[in-house]
């Protein structure tokens, strides 16, 4: 029997929300779902089954994303779940801070459709599930932001933050 995957997905955007808990259910996943940061380390702390991974928007409400990241890459309990930001926002400082504070992949909403989301998403649990003690993942990404919006990366190119 193929063990359930269990993600964490926090947004604040209730249709956007609804359009990823579709689309992550029909591929078998679990969903667990918060509105703001803070919601999140709520429900993070009663969880018997931590998720598998975290999808976590920027801008929300009461807590934004890089604040939950900090702390909950500071909590023993959940430093070691991957946290992939689903965000809008873009600038260099936003993708820089988010590696800095432990994201695996920075991706912005407007770049990808859920279907791709999905498979970026399979791709990292595969890769965590083939390592016993991963502590950095390479996955393809699109164009990362630059500081000159007209100086544009090969889409073949791998993005491996260091944590």
């Amino acid at each position: 029997m193929k063990k359930i995957q269990k993600l964490f997905f926090v947004e604040d955007d209730p249709l956007f929300l609804r359009v990823y808990i579709d689309f992550f259910s029909k591929e078998g996943f679990e969903v667990e779902t918060a509105d703001n940061g803070l919601k999140a380390l709520g429900k993070l702390e009663s969880m018997e089954k931590l998720p598998s991974l975290i999808v976590i928007d920027m801008m929300m409400p009461e807590m934004n994303g890089l604040e939950f990241l900090r702390v909950a890459k500071s909590n023993p309990r959940y430093k070691r779940i991957p946290v992939i930001m689903l965000t809008n926002l873009n600038s260099q400082s936003d993708v820089e801070q988010a590696y800095i504070l432990g994201a695996i992949l920075y991706l912005v909403k407007t770049d990808y459709s859920p279907k791709e989301v999905v498979g970026k998403i399979k791709e990292i649990l595969s890769a965590y599930k083939n390592e016993s003690s991963v502590h950095e993942v390479s996955v393809p990404v699109k164009d990362l932001p630059e500081k000159k919006a007209d100086s544009p990366k090969p889409a073949s190119k791998t993005s491996t933050p260091a944590i």
